[in-house]
């Protein structure tokens, strides 16, 4: 077995196998189509190879004529699929001359079936032989050239004129890797279309006693440009790494910034409760005085007139409900309290108003303020977190009294409706107004205008309405003093018409 037996099918079975496994990476990522141009090429050049060989040891001339013939449907796959894969990677400079060549040497695919023995012969007379290195005897054709294959020379002018024309570009105004790549891959081409044709040529006028062999210069292009398109693939996969790394940074972020917003907003509903501290201990004396003063009786009527049950059942019944309306309002304030995980649910938000209402009583009769109330009847359930509306609606009530401080009229409205799928809850002062320029900056973060203020009351609320897929805006009242503040939430989907 000569060295010629050797080389030629290594040659053919690398190209196969980088063609191989950059088909297997398009099929993988689609999104990278010059790994398909590329397999495309490699085993276009594995055919030309293996014709190669066949052509090196013909016989005969009709052999010969035959093996030159079926080279060029190879050449012409990877003209084709390294047109397009330098106008992937290059983008689309010049691409009215890369088609040109293209066309050129589709057309010289045609003429080679149909003109002469080949597109290189018009008649192959004799096949010659000739030794090489190592005495291998190889074969080559001897005949009359065919002139059409000055066609397929002119695309092979034009084909060099576009990769020279995409490889000075490059150098001008790409990046530095942009212009390593264009130097691997655009001087690999201008290097086997310079041997290419030379070898043609030369072949074609019986210059040289050599067969036509062009797989070993153009091997070098296919290595260099499977060594470009596996570093852009490591490099992708390294940026991808890189991304996701990021990705899972960014969601950590994201969980540590609701975390932080959850415990703000905790807060915000602790300060609440420092102040609401005189409405709470009136609305649970109320109760307690009550349920001593029942029992107190109970004692006396036992005392005086032991057998009169029915009077102390019913004082009892009495201490038995005072105990439950305080134990109802220690539920309310452990339920504002605790920092739990929201639980949405069905409300009525009249509802949450009247209890927000009765928590505020003592506060509100304290400051002299008169509260206006004009609630929706039969208002449809909205899916929401009770704490958190109730915790909204507090706040619009204690906005409303520091803006009602240095009013003349101390009448504070809140109103409930429906409107188009909503339901709107509305709590109006008839203080001084808020400037128009600043309707919209009250709702940012430490964003105040109470001289002990942190401006984050409104700003969690507006977070809260968002997450409920409602909205919460502010509008002066006109023609009328104050300002008017608007929170609307989605009504129930079960509640909905279609």
């Amino acid at each position: 077995m000569s060295w010629v037996q050797v080389v030629w099918p290594m040659l053919a079975s690398a190209s196969l196998t980088l063609g191989l496994i950059h088909a297997l990476i398009w099929a993988r990522q689609r999104s990278m189509p010059q790994h398909l141009a590329f397999a495309v090429a490699a085993i276009s050049l594995a055919i030309l190879c293996l014709l190669e060989l066949q052509a090196i040891h013909a016989r005969t001339p009709s052999e010969l004529a035959g093996l030159l013939r079926w080279m060029h449907v190879p050449i012409a796959a990877l003209v084709v699929s390294l047109v397009t894969f330098v106008h992937l990677s290059f983008g689309p400079k010049y691409l009215a001359l890369a088609i040109a060549a293209v066309a050129l040497r589709m057309a010289a695919l045609a003429l080679n079936f149909t003109t002469g023995a080949n597109l290189n012969f018009a008649s192959i007379a004799a096949v010659g032989r000739v030794e090489w290195a190592g005495g291998v005897v190889v074969s080559y054709p001897i005949g009359s050239p065919n002139p059409w294959v000055l066609v397929a020379q002119a695309g092979n002018l034009l084909l060099a004129l576009y990769v020279f024309l995409v490889l000075t570009s490059a150098l001008r105004s790409g990046s530095a890797a942009e212009r390593r790549h264009a130097i691997i891959i655009c001087g690999g081409w201008l290097l086997f279309i310079g041997l290419m044709m030379t070898a043609a040529i030369l072949m074609t006028l019986n210059a040289i006693k050599t067969p036509f062999i062009g797989s070993a210069s153009f091997l070098f292009v296919i290595v260099a440009m499977s060594y470009q398109l596996t570093t852009n693939l490591f490099e992708s996969n390294r940026l991808a790494v890189e991304l996701r790394n990021s990705e899972l940074v960014r969601l950590k972020s994201i969980a540590e910034l609701a975390q932080r917003r959850e415990e703000v907003a905790h807060l915000s509903r602790v300060t609440m409760l420092g102040e609401l501290s005189g409405s709470l201990a009136h609305e649970l004396n109320q109760p307690l005085a009550a349920i001593l003063s029942n029992a107190q009786a109970a004692q006396r009527m036992l005392q005086r007139n032991p057998e009169g049950l029915t009077e102390v059942r019913e004082v009892l019944g009495d201490i038995v409900a005072d105990d439950r309306r305080a134990g109802e309002i220690i539920r309310r304030l452990r339920s504002l309290l605790r920092k739990e995980p929201e639980s949405r649910a069905d409300i009525d938000v009249n509802d949450v108003l009247r209890e927000s209402l009765r928590l505020m009583d003592h506060d509100l009769r304290s400051r002299g303020i008169t509260v206006i109330t004009d609630l929706a009847v039969a208002l449809p359930p909205v899916t929401a977190d009770r704490v958190q509306i109730e915790q909204v609606v507090l706040n619009l009530i204690f906005n409303a009294c520091d803006a009602l401080l240095a009013a003349e009229s101390r009448r504070m409205t809140i109103r409930s409706q429906v409107t188009d799928g909503w339901v709107r809850v509305t709590v109006s002062d008839e203080g001084p107004g808020i400037p128009e320029a600043d309707l919209e900056r009250i709702f940012e973060p430490f964003q105040t205008t109470k001289l002990n203020g942190l401006g984050l009351g409104l700003a969690i609320c507006r977070t809260i309405a968002a997450s409920h897929l409602g909205r919460l805006w502010a509008q002066n009242n006109a023609p009328a003093r104050g300002v008017g503040f608007h929170f609307d939430l989605p009504v129930s989907s079960a509640r909905r018409r279609p």
